[in-house]
């Protein structure tokens, strides 16, 4: 098996980077600015790096709010932890071969090596673009929220430089009708609902977004009748929906979404599976994707069968699952 690994791996290592789903903030490559220093951005932008110390003890706290070379310290002293982990792996491969880091990561080591980091990021070699240009992305796509003005990819474009950073289309926060902080894109009906987010899907596609993504609980789906979808939206703009409301809403938009697809040539990608923030004390201390999230068994056969006989068959529509279970994502939409 390794030796299958390795000459798989040979293979493929120079070809160009195309990641079609990603969490850099296109802020970064806008700007173009050096990183400031090691601890903000490996450490603590990471939240897996954050949830497995915290696991062990290490308060978020002093992650978070410590001077940056104390963040480091306590990260190098724990960095035994991570043995044998795909964090461990790529922050190995990262320092090893990003940083030409040669020295284990540990209590003894950490100042060296926050050091010989800080004075690499310092040059032009480590500016964002060059690392994008360096590490052969041939095309980057972010992911924003539906009511993101998109500013950073306007100033990507009319720079002049050449790598290719798309959005993604991401309106959970349309979705959410039983949240007090839902945002209706100011329409005050369904249908209405339904032309804003038409219309934020072509601004995304004008910028170069060529898919959605929906990160939802399970991948229920379910057409509503109009008079229903509307009956729930007035609820949801009265602050009175429920979870169940909402839940029903969500398959209802997720119909909704495919249909758009086969309009705009969006690819569909759901994301299902991830109860977020679900420790509620670190939530409630420090905010979202704090490494609170935890998957949850998903049903994707019955589940996404409204959606496939009414899109599925058309061959404008594509749809990307992702599934937090490897198991799953090889029995069940493997044959959808």
């Amino acid at each position: 098996m390794r030796r299958v690994a390795r000459a798989l791996y040979e293979e493929t290592r120079d070809l160009p980077i195309v990641s079609p789903h990603g969490h850099v903030d296109p802020r970064i490559l806008a700007e173009n600015a050096p990183f400031s220093e090691p601890a903000s951005l490996i450490v603590q932008p990471d939240h897996y790096i954050l949830r497995l110390l915290y696991a062990n003890g290490v308060p978020l706290e002093a992650l978070l709010k410590s001077e940056p070379r104390r963040v480091w310290q306590l990260f190098a002293e724990h960095y035994y932890l991570f043995r044998g982990t795909p964090s461990g792996a790529w922050l190995d491969y990262e320092l090893n071969e990003v940083f030409s880091i040669r020295s284990s990561v540990s209590a003894e080591t950490a100042s060296p090596i926050y050091d010989q980091i800080s004075e690499k990021l310092q040059s032009p070699e480590f500016r964002p673009r060059a690392l994008f240009e360096r590490f052969n992305i041939e095309v980057l796509a972010t992911t924003d929220a539906a009511t993101d003005r998109l500013e950073h990819h306007c100033a990507i474009r009319e720079s002049g430089w050449k790598g290719r950073v798309i959005p993604t289309f991401r309106p959970d926060a349309l979705f959410k009708i039983s949240s007090p902080g839902f945002d209706a894109l100011g329409a005050r009906d369904y249908s209405g609902l339904v032309r804003a987010i038409a219309d934020r899907r072509a601004y995304f596609k004008q910028l170069g977004a060529t898919a959605t993504d929906h990160a939802v609980l399970e991948p229920y789906t379910a057409a509503l009748p109009e008079e229903e979808a509307e009956r729930l939206f007035q609820r949801a703009r009265q602050g009175e929906a429920t979870p169940d409301d909402e839940r029903r809403f969500t398959a209802h938009l997720l119909m909704e979404m495919a249909r758009l697809s086969l309009a705009d040539g969006l690819v569909m990608q759901i994301h299902a599976g991830a109860l977020r923030d679900h420790n509620r004390a670190v939530f409630e201390r420090f905010g979202p994707d704090m490494g609170g999230d935890i998957p949850v068994a998903t049903e994707f056969t019955r589940n996404l069968r409204p959606l496939l006989n009414a899109y599925g068959n058309d061959p404008r529509f594509t749809l990307v699952v992702f599934t937090q279970n490897a198991r799953v994502s090889s029995l069940n939409p493997a044959v959808l």
